[in-house]
């Protein structure tokens, strides 16, 4: 599972005869980067710097690594 916060645009894209429910915006692109990272690093669960910040969770209640 991968993490992010940010604003990104969703809902049904596509002509009336072919309509597809999707979320599109650079969010959604950082989130599959994220996910990628997890991923490749055999973390369980993968946030940002966004979401983390978002969150308001005390530092000392969530264990990270930072990837580069």
């Amino acid at each position: 599972m991968a993490l992010h916060f940010g604003v990104a645009q969703y809902g049904n894209i596509g002509a009336p005869d072919r309509l597809d429910f999707t979320l599109i915006g650079k969010e959604v692109n950082l989130a599959a980067r994220a996910k990628e990272l997890m991923v490749q690093t055999g973390a369980t669960v993968a946030c940002t710097r966004a979401f983390k910040q978002a969150s308001g969770a005390a530092p000392e209640r969530i264990r990270v690594r930072a990837l580069n």
